[in-house]
């Protein structure tokens, strides 16, 4: 069967998995807005096992919400819920689970310097859309795209990225797959 067709929030999110419910200022879309009546999919920028992100754009809509001028670049990971990749049979609890998490990690560090900002989340039909910020480079590739790397540049890089770390581990958070790429 499939899975609850509503745009969540992870208040939502948890006490659709269970009676715990979780207090979080993640904003997800009104209830009558979906994923893809807001945002639009683009390239894939990378996959896993059982998730993909891709780059997306805010769909251009009048009346409330209303997108003008420049927009943000953004990137969505989509999380396949199910227990296999046919999106049909049992929701994975184990992977519900996993996205809460991750999606609660997302919101006790939202608005902190360096740290990529998640704008939305969503649950749709056996998926999870973590909406967020798009970086389009690496510290390998900004460092390699210097004319000269000076000692002050690699301390500002450093710092910047040891401050982002820094804001993880106030909330928390232990980052365990800190590279720069």
């Amino acid at each position: 069967p499939k899975s609850r067709v509503v745009p969540a929030t992870p208040s939502w999110f948890a006490a659709a998995l269970g009676p715990a419910a979780v207090g979080s200022a993640l904003a997800g879309q009104a209830a009558s807005q979906r994923f893809h009546e807001t945002y639009e999919l683009e390239r894939k920028l990378g996959s896993g096992s059982f998730a993909s992100v891709h780059a997306a754009r805010r769909r251009r809509t009048e009346g409330i919400g209303h997108v003008a001028g420049a927009q943000p670049a953004l990137a969505v990971k989509v999380v396949g819920l199910f227990e296999d990749r046919s999106l049909t049979g049992e929701v994975s609890s184990r992977r519900c689970q996993s996205v809460l998490r991750e999606v609660e990690m997302l919101d006790k560090v939202r608005g902190k310097e360096h740290i990529l900002e998640v704008h939305a989340f969503f649950l749709e039909d056996g998926l999870a859309y973590i909406v967020m910020e798009r970086c389009d480079s690496t510290l390998v590739k900004a460092m390699e795209a210097l004319p000269q790397l000076t000692e002050s540049t690699l301390k500002r890089f450093f710092r910047e990225m040891l401050q982002g770390l820094a804001a993880l581990h106030d909330a928390g958070i232990i980052h365990r797959d800190v590279k720069p790429d």
